[in-house]
């Protein structure tokens, strides 16, 4: 895969557990965020993110940061695919998935197989 995944999360274990995964699945091309101010100004930096894998509620200036990235000015920015990670398999979450313009959520624990296919489905697009 060319280009870059960025991982956000507040909590390193979380991260680090992405992280771990993403290498498992022999995704070696990626970088941490350790919030959503941190997400914003690495997407900035660097054109070359192909996904964001993002803890469901990582905020940044007082908004989530799907809201952030849908409404930044610059395409390479606000048309970055996004996946969602949620702890918690609430139907609200899954129905707000489109309403935020996720392109896909995964729950934890989740299986490799499933994560694998959920990334691959969106960077397929």
């Amino acid at each position: 895969m060319s280009g870059v995944i960025l991982v956000v999360g507040s909590s390193v274990e979380k991260r680090k557990s992405i992280s771990n995964s993403l290498k498992n699945l022999n995704f070696t091309n990626f970088v941490e965020a350790s919030d959503g101010l941190d997400a914003i100004n690495k997407l900035r930096e660097n054109s070359n993110y192909k996904l964001v894998l993002s803890d469901w509620n990582v905020h940044c200036h007082n908004t989530t940061l799907i809201k952030k990235i849908r409404g930044d000015s610059d395409i390479r920015i606000n048309k970055t695919p996004v996946i969602g990670i949620a702890s918690n398999r609430i139907e609200e979450n899954v129905k707000s998935v489109a309403k935020n313009d996720f392109n896909n959520l995964i729950f934890t624990p989740f299986d490799f197989s499933l994560f694998k296919q959920k990334i691959e489905e969106v960077l397929s697009k």
